[in-house]
């Protein structure tokens, strides 16, 4: 029998690309990490390079459970646009809600591409107190922002609570 890789290895995909479209690395049965795994990167959030940063912050963003929680939203603060981009990737993925006042906070970001990932994040956990950050983002000057606010919005209406 064919050894089957841990995760399969995907290209970044374009900043344009939605939620709904990335692919999420398939882990051992999908075993919650634990402090062991966390940890690491967590301490890679610090790097001064921006690139280590980002790495960590993907990784972070993919792992499962509320744990890595607090280092997605010291990610989503970094000065640098793409390691809060994989932030709001990751918080995108998660129903918690610590996660809404920084999301809320973060549509304020200066990078567009970090705000259409926000959009879809706050979208995503189906929270209503998304809805007035949402509505707003509407008459964002970037098209692709609206764009990703709109169907943050849709996710609030269909997302089961």
């Amino acid at each position: 029998m064919p050894r089957t890789p841990d995760r399969i290895a995907q290209p970044a995909p374009p900043s344009h690309v939605g939620m709904a479209e990335l692919v999420i690395p398939i882990r051992d049965g999908g075993v919650p990490p634990d402090l062991v795994q966390i940890a690491p990167r967590q301490n890679a959030l610090k790097d001064h390079d921006p690139d280590v940063r980002e790495k960590a912050a993907m990784r972070l963003a993919f792992m499962p459970g509320a744990d890595v929680i607090p280092a997605l939203l010291t990610a989503l603060m970094d000065s640098s646009a793409q390691v809060r981009e994989k932030a709001a990737v990751g918080l995108a993925l998660r129903r918690d809600g610590r996660i809404m006042i920084p999301l809320r906070n973060a549509m304020n970001d200066p990078d567009s591409q970090v705000r259409e990932k926000v959009a879809i994040a706050l979208g995503a956990p189906g929270d209503a107190r998304a809805a007035a950050p949402l509505n707003a983002a509407l008459n964002d000057p970037d098209p692709q922002v609206r764009e990703k606010a709109a169907a943050g919005i849709l996710l609030l209406s269909f997302t089961p609570r």
